[in-house]
């Protein structure tokens, strides 16, 4: 009886130790899913894709706004909620708040001479000092639609690659937005210069790239670290309940 009994813990404790091997490990490796949708538009509050399908149900990856990278949309296609990492998604005091929806796309569009390969650093600030920052490069082609809240804004811009500041001109110095509206602002990268790159300017950048990538590579080390610790744990664990089993069988036996 004693014998069957001990079995029976033994089975439960690997039965355990096994699940919590694949749940842990499939919550720490978790990943973005290689096919979530992508929100190439807004519109009146409501997340597009690029084949102008309403996106619902369904977590998205947002390609166009800055305040959030992940959202999850409703039923009827609202916005449910907003978070910057996959991972924390669920977590709700991370998320961001759905009260806050009531924005305005302002896009900008930016036209430059054959041989500029640089980027263009934009900031739109309003008149109440919130500041909305973005990048133009060519990876995005120059173009971008930046969520905003109401409100007034002028264009800051600096235009640059390795050896040149660039003379960036914009049609309007200002741009008005109200509640969900859409604006398009065209600028223009001229090839007049207006100041040369500095060897610690451009060292500088480098350094931020390099940093970035280094971190996030730490962070990717770090998870694997983890991940290490986490399984070496669980598999001493498994060794040790197969070890009482065999003692306690050969007690009985």
């Amino acid at each position: 009886m004693k014998n069957i009994i001990v079995k029976k813990i033994t089975a439960i404790l690997l039965l355990v130790c096994a699940l919590f091997v694949l749940t842990g490990a499939s919550v720490l490796a978790e990943d973005e899913p290689s096919d979530l949708p992508v929100i190439t538009q807004w519109d009146q509050g409501k997340g597009y894709d690029a084949s102008g399908s309403m996106l619902k149900d369904t977590w998205a990856l947002d390609s166009v706004n800055v305040d959030g990278k992940y959202v999850l949309f409703g039923a009827d296609g609202e916005v449910l909620q907003k978070a910057d990492k996959w991972q924390e998604r669920n977590e709700t005091e991370e998320n961001y708040s759905i009260t806050d929806q009531s924005t305005g796309i302002i896009a900008v569009r930016c036209s430059t001479f054959p041989d500029f390969t640089g980027i263009v650093e934009g900031v739109l600030e309003e008149e109440a000092g919130t500041r909305y920052s973005f990048e133009l490069d060519q990876e995005n082609g120059y173009s971008r639609n930046v969520s905003v809240s109401a409100g007034s804004y002028r264009l800051l811009l600096t235009a640059y690659d390795d050896k040149f500041y660039y003379q960036t001109n914009s049609q309007e110095e200002a741009v008005e937005i109200q509640g969900e509206g859409f604006e398009i602002v065209n600028l223009q990268v001229t090839q007049e210069t207006t100041g040369t790159v500095s060897v610690q300017e451009g060292n500088e950048r480098k350094n931020n790239v390099l940093s970035n990538e280094v971190q996030s590579q730490r962070v990717s080390e770090d998870e694997l670290e983890k991940m290490g610790a986490f399984l070496l744990i669980t598999v001493l664990i498994c060794i040790a309940g197969y070890g009482i089993y065999r003692k306690r069988k050969k007690t009985y036996t």
